[in-house]
């Protein structure tokens, strides 16, 4: 997979060809329409030269989104990592908190089906994520509230990444409150709501939406934890 410096120098060149425009100028912030000048002609060429030297496929529905050449290049790499199952872990290099419970368990639900992830070891999750940004790595692993958490504190565009269909482990979390079981069957009731009502599914796409649907598995716990009691 090509580092995203890497495609943001070949996508450089294509609009160098393109369009004539310095190689220097087409930086991740500039804007293909008011900073390079490109229009929707020859934003088509760049796509499919793109795409050809990629080997990525790039929807015209997706193009109107492409602002930037950031956006291009992020659009490439994710297109191009060609990551959706456990499975298409196989031979990828996965960045992991050496020694972490993440580690146990991506290995042990790798080896289920029968793929053979290159691990690299990171000393925090700082680190990891920003090997990925870098194309060090094809993925980084933890849990996902703190792959969540990682986008958002980056200030990066969260359609920019994405999570792998399959949950490879469940680490339970918990609401810890006083000592009052009428105030705790009330909570319970009233989370039962929101689960039961379906209201926490907009939840849930109000703040992960651009990460995409929840996961069947995480639809099952919705249903289960609609009971109160």
């Amino acid at each position: 997979m090509a580092t995203e410096q890497e495609i943001l120098s070949g996508l450089a060149e294509i609009v160098n060809e393109v369009a004539g425009v310095p190689v220097a100028d087409v930086q991740p912030s500039k804007s293909f329409i008011d900073d390079l000048d490109i229009d929707s002609l020859s934003m088509v060429e760049v796509v499919v030269a793109a795409e050809e030297k990629f080997d990525v496929k790039i929807p015209d529905d997706d193009v109107k989104d492409l602002s930037t050449v950031g956006d291009a290049v992020s659009y490439i790499a994710k297109a191009g990592a060609n990551l959706d199952r456990l499975k298409d872990l196989d031979g990828k290099k996965v960045g992991i908190v050496a020694g972490s419970s993440t580690e146990k368990a991506l290995e042990a639900a790798a080896t289920r089906v029968f793929a053979k992830p290159v691990i690299v070891h990171v000393k925090d999750h700082d680190e990891g994520f920003k090997a990925m940004q870098d194309g060090k790595i094809d993925a980084y692993a933890s849990d996902r509230i703190i792959l969540f958490g990682l986008v958002v504190k980056a200030n990066a565009d969260l359609k920019n990444y994405f999570l792998l269909v399959d949950l490879y482990s469940y680490e339970p979390y918990g609401l810890m409150m006083r000592r009052d079981p009428d105030f705790r069957l009330a909570v319970d009731r009233q989370l039962a709501r929101l689960y039961r009502s379906g209201e926490i599914v907009k939840i849930f796409g109000r703040w992960f939406g651009a990460l995409g649907e929840p996961p069947d598995l995480l639809k099952a716990m919705f249903i289960l934890n609609s009971y109160p009691e």
